[in-house]
């Protein structure tokens, strides 16, 4: 059996995206990216400010799917670990040719968890998790949004609106309907909100990444 070894560069943080960072030279049995895994900092451990880097050992099948997973370093806190490993089956490789003599590949993905920037009030965003269309990927739609949210005290969103349109109505909708999916956290669990609205930015290129604006726009 051919192995062959690749290593991904992974950033996560909260309120930004996650990316990875590879040679896309296509080799034969050379792993490259379909699409990246979906990787969301755990509300709980955004509460208790954990951080950390996790490396996981990745088995690729030949269809691209991600068939088997092993955490080879641990962040030092179970809640990270399991969501890295979790995570890690969304990821999709290339499939091989069907002549090849390669079977199972192999990669090693490091994903890092920062807790990101906070807003003026000292509020910070879990990183969401917003669908790209697949139609959208296929029309190459791209775009930038603003989305004001209302919050309640025990910082559930509890109400979502658009404030600037990305131009296409598809990108809108995906964003919208995350909406109730967002999750927050305070800073000072004993401070108390100055306004209940917050605005976040998504940005659909490719991918897509999401950031907790410091202060209303100018739109």
């Amino acid at each position: 059996m051919v192995m062959r070894h690749l290593v991904l560069v992974v950033m996560l943080a909260v309120g930004s995206s996650c990316w990875a960072d590879v040679d896309a030279q296509h080799e034969p049995g050379k792993l490259v990216i379909v699409s990246s895994g979906n990787v969301r900092y755990p509300a709980a451990a955004a509460h208790q400010r954990l951080s950390g880097k996790v490396n996981v050992r990745l088995r690729v099948a030949p269809d691209g799917a991600v068939s088997k997973v092993a955490l080879v370093q641990s962040s030092g806190h179970k809640l990270l670990d399991d969501q890295a490993l979790i995570a890690a089956f969304t990821w999709k490789f290339n499939p091989l040719p069907k002549n090849s003599e390669t079977r199972d590949r192999f990669a090693i993905l490091p994903i890092t968890f920062e807790e990101g920037p906070l807003d003026g009030d000292g509020f910070g965003l879990v990183l969401p998790y917003v669908r790209y269309p697949l139609l959208s990927r296929m029309l190459n739609e791209k775009g930038r949004l603003i989305l004001k949210v209302r919050l309640s005290e025990s910082l559930r969103v509890e109400e979502g609106s658009m404030l600037l349109s990305s131009g296409f109505d598809r990108l809108d909708s995906a964003a919208l309907a995350a909406v109730k999916d967002f999750s927050f956290f305070r800073k000072n669990e004993n401070e108390r909100m100055k306004s209940e609205w917050r605005y976040i930015e998504i940005i659909f290129d490719g991918e897509v990444s999401s950031r907790l604006l410091p202060s209303a726009p100018d739109v």
